[in-house]
């Protein structure tokens, strides 16, 4: 993870990853140790949850509107059975991108992103992903987008919002010198239907 890190590749985190290098109790001493990984690379400050039972709702952060991260993210009526993770304050030069809130309790960012100095790296996270998290469209879109975003890859458009400008083709760019979108990178593949036989379905 260490090499991983210094080479400016992307981080995706999710819920338990921000002291998933922090084993205590009787786990202490077993496996990798990185205590610090939440603050050096997350961005995070990880201090323990709130107790479960009370739905956290979510809101955008302020000044995160617009992010490429919340394109088609609507936090309207979203609310998570997860416990709330205390994890402010966040580092400096981390943005919050949502906000997660209990009743009776101060708000805590539960999505952010940062960019690490040295290497460069595109860092996501979240600390939603409870399994009920997931039958969500919204958190599911929210990670999508965070993972094309950590790979700087586009994100696609909100629905009615304009579509970004169409990558060059094969006939615009004969020499393919310029970028193409990853979408248009997809092609059909033929998949064996078994390890004994091959099948004609394709996936497109």
């Amino acid at each position: 993870v260490r090499a991983h890190v210094a080479a400016g590749r992307p981080v995706v985190g999710l819920r338990t990853a921000s002291h998933a290098f922090d084993p205590r109790g009787e786990d202490s001493g077993k496996g990798a140790s990185w205590p610090q990984f939440d603050a050096e690379v997350l961005g995070g400050n990880y201090r323990g949850h709130h107790g479960a039972g009370p739905k956290t709702r979510i809101s955008i952060a302020g000044g995160a509107e617009g992010h490429p991260v919340l394109a088609g993210v609507s936090t309207t009526d979203w609310a998570s059975v997860a416990s709330l993770y205390r994890t402010s304050p966040l580092r400096p030069g981390t943005q919050a991108l949502l906000l997660g809130r209990v009743e009776g309790r101060p708000e805590e960012p539960v999505a952010w992103v940062r960019t690490l100095g040295e290497g460069g790296s595109r860092v996501f996270y979240t600390s939603l992903g409870h399994a009920e998290d997931f039958r969500s469209p919204e958190f599911r879109r929210l990670l999508l987008n965070g993972i094309l975003w950590a790979m700087a890859l586009p994100v696609p458009p909100a629905a009615g919002a304009p579509a970004p400008p169409k990558p060059a083709t094969a006939s615009s760019d004969p020499d393919n010198t310029a970028p193409t979108a990853y979408h248009d990178a997809w092609r059909a593949m033929a998949v064996p239907g078994t390890w004994d036989e091959r099948s004609s379905g394709e996936l497109a």
